[in-house]
């Protein structure tokens, strides 16, 4: 959480009302080129703000989404000049169902019997806002069952 704290410093220090901050630990920049293309030109080109070009930029640039999640940091104008303005953090995640289902990894392979892309469908357990989310492999053969034995 180092790089969420010199984003957020670099922020106030130099009076930077967005800024974009990339989370992957090996970042490889040459992917996030389209991503970058398509940002300017909803911001220089067509005006738009940082904030709402976001969503269209990341629907259109599919190798940076699968690459890395995004935090986007806005600077909110303090209500007051004797308060301090604060900073908004808006996280950008890509999820798959097969592969990154709520943008959590999963293994090429299941860990048990090793049978590849076998991965089920995710299914809820326990009560709205308190459970957690389950997934099994799909696979007939595989010696674990829906109780984890």
């Amino acid at each position: 959480m180092q790089c969420i704290a010199d984003a957020i410093y670099f922020s106030h220090s130099f009076q930077v009302s967005n800024c974009v901050a990339f989370m992957a630990l090996h970042f490889q920049s040459c992917l996030s080129l389209n991503f970058l293309q398509v940002l300017l030109f909803k911001m220089f080109i067509e005006g738009n703000t940082l904030p709402s070009s976001m969503p269209f930029a990341l629907k259109n640039s599919f190798h940076i989404v699968q690459h890395t999640d995004m935090l986007l940091l806005s600077l909110t104008e303090a209500s007051s000049p004797s308060l301090h303005a604060k900073v908004m953090c808006n996280m950008f995640l890509w999820w798959n169902k097969q592969t990154r289902p709520y943008g959590t990894s999963l293994p090429l392979c299941f860990p048990v019997c090793g049978a590849l892309q076998c991965w089920d469908q995710p299914v809820w357990s326990g009560l709205t806002r308190e459970g957690s989310w389950s997934i099994w492999c799909a696979n007939p053969h595989c010696s674990l069952d829906k109780n984890g034995a």
